[in-house]
């Protein structure tokens, strides 16, 4: 009677993570983008692509030449799970990086980001409906790269506040409230913000569709250009407008007639709690105005909602910036004059008088 072999294998949370993969369609919509080369053997790219995210995900670890062993340590489960004999050769840190170099085209991955977003995201147009809500943001990842002319990685303003280190910048496009994200863009790190967020939109209009969806940003959304362009799409946006993009004549317009008594306003107040009860959180009120920007050089007009808020608390954040900035500036000055003084006596001490 042959002996019983019995091979033990962890089994974690990977057939959790494996179904969930299945579930959004990674495979299938990477062997649809990337047709390998007719000489590959092996898995495909879609049938790496999970495996690998698996490891990265469970194991928290991004780390390309820890894959093969991790994979040939479970063979018998992944190859249940993916339904198909698996060797751990399929996983070497060449292949890896084969599959990394060819995510890595533009191209090829804005339209695997597309396929994937329509595949997992439903849109429709109900009436009585709120839009579909859209957060942009940009961020900096910094590392310590090599710098080549044309790399990803570049020095520029510094988000992480690390300006001796290279680094890319990531636009990232998620649904509100859930998180999910809708669209990516990787640029290189000296590049400005303010260029990343009509491209992000563009791609986030491929799979949510044009018209009616809100665009919420920071005041780098707010440029004419980025405005123009939502509002021409029949989208709408929210976002902040710098004080030092507004004239001081417009922004005299909207607070005199509040002063004068002519413009009613809003009172917002918010519970504290039970000993402070209610406290005033902002006052405001809402007006428009008609902008007009070229765009794909024909001027486009619209009419624009403008909210001119008081937030109390951040009036009395800004005072107490102020006060410390003047006091700086006090020690400063009174350093000067102190100096000034001194060299003023130094100099009377080599007049000579005949």
């Amino acid at each position: 009677m042959n002996a019983l072999a019995i091979q033990t294998e962890r089994v974690d949370d990977i057939p959790l993570l494996i179904a969930q993969q299945q579930k959004m369609g990674i495979a299938k919509i990477l062997d649809q983008v990337i047709q390998p080369h007719g000489n590959r053997k092996g898995l495909s790219v879609g049938e790496i692509v999970p495996l690998w995210l698996s490891y990265i995900l469970s194991e928290g670890d991004h780390r390309m030449v820890m894959v093969e062993d991790w994979i040939g340590s479970r063979l018998i489960l992944f190859s249940d799970l993916i339904g198909k004999p698996i060797r751990p050769k399929d996983f070497t840190d060449d292949r890896l990086a084969g599959v990394l170099e060819k995510l890595a085209d533009n191209e090829v991955w804005e339209t695997v980001e597309t396929k994937l977003g329509q595949h997992m995201l439903q849109v429709y147009k109900l009436a009585g409906t709120d839009a579909i809500v859209i957060r942009l943001d940009s961020t900096s990842v910094s590392g310590h790269h090599q710098i080549t002319e044309d790399g990803l990685f570049q020095f520029g303003y510094s988000k992480d506040h690390r300006p001796d280190l290279a680094q890319y910048k990531l636009m990232l496009a998620t649904l509100d409230p859930l998180g999910m994200p809708v669209a990516s863009l990787i640029v290189s790190g000296e590049k400005s913000d303010d260029g990343l967020y009509i491209p992000a939109i563009k791609r986030s209009q491929r799979i949510v569709g044009k018209g009616g969806h809100l665009y919420v940003g920071d005041s780098k959304l707010s440029s004419r250009q980025n405005r123009a362009y939502i509002a021409k799409s029949g989208d709408y946006y929210l976002t902040v407008l710098p004080r030092r993009h507004q004239g001081d004549d417009e922004i005299s317009a909207w607070i005199q007639p509040v002063l004068d008594g002519k413009q009613g306003i809003t009172v917002v107040k918010i519970s504290k709690d039970e000993k402070k009860g209610e406290i005033l959180w902002a006052l405001g009120y809402e007006t428009t105005r008609q902008q007009q920007v070229k765009v794909d050089g024909k001027l486009y007009h619209w009419e624009e909602r403008v909210a001119v808020v008081f937030h109390p608390a951040q009036a009395k954040q800004k005072r107490i910036w102020l006060e410390k900035r003047l006091k700086k500036v006090e020690k400063k000055l009174q350093k000067l004059v102190t100096k000034r003084s001194q060299l003023n006596s130094r100099w009377e001490d080599l007049v000579f008088v005949y």
